[in-house]
């Protein structure tokens, strides 16, 4: 009875927007099955010798810290629902489209502008907390948020190994429909618009 009113006040302490993306980014963690095997998928599925894969993900790498700075400047400028749904929506259509990309050059594209498009939401995210979270409780938000996303990249490799005994498909296509179900709940349940300039 104790834990259930302590978890009770520790759920009434944030406002409802927080949960949502808490929420949003479990899933999105969850379904995270593509990036742990892409290097096998390149070379056992597209047949890439190991240094084109390894260079491939060098520009995943890469796209993943420059978005960093755009996904700041846009949710700055833009707006945090813009930014996230910039980076929710073009990523499942990213993830969606990276199987069906015949040529090398197609492929390249795609997987160094998967690491770019799906993780600029992440800055909103955090502009979010900021703006949602009173001063005294952020560092405590900031943690539960860093608890769910190791919660979700700890079980997502999991998950997509028993997907890849089936099909590297499956593992596209699960990954897809978690960015797209997260970016749908923040189109649905989100409304702010622009960053208040005069905080």
């Amino acid at each position: 009875m104790l834990l259930w009113s302590r978890l009770r006040a520790e759920v009434a302490a944030y406002p409802r927007t927080f949960w949502v993306l808490w929420v949003g980014t479990l899933v999105n963690r969850l379904g995270l099955v593509v990036v742990p095997f892409l290097t096998l998928y390149l070379t056992t599925e597209r047949g890439l010798r190991p240094s084109m894969a390894a260079a491939l993900l060098s520009g995943y790498g890469l796209g993943a810290f420059l978005s960093s700075i755009a996904g700041g400047l846009l949710a700055e400028r833009g707006g945090r629902r813009p930014g996230l749904l910039m980076g929710l929506l073009g990523g499942a259509a990213l993830v969606a489209r990276v199987p069906f990309a015949t040529a090398l050059p197609a492929l390249a594209v795609r997987v160094i502008a998967l690491g770019f498009v799906t993780e600029s939401y992440r800055p909103a995210v955090a502009a979010a907390i900021v703006d949602l979270v009173a001063e005294e409780l952020r560092t405590r938000a900031f943690a539960l948020f860093y608890w769910v996303i190791n919660v979700g990249t700890a079980i997502a490799p999991v998950l997509g190994g028993v997907l890849v005994l089936w099909s590297y498909a499956l593992q596209f296509a699960l990954d897809a429909a978690t960015i797209l179900v997260y970016g749908l709940v923040v189109a649905a349940l989100i409304t702010e618009k622009q960053p208040d300039r005069n905080r």
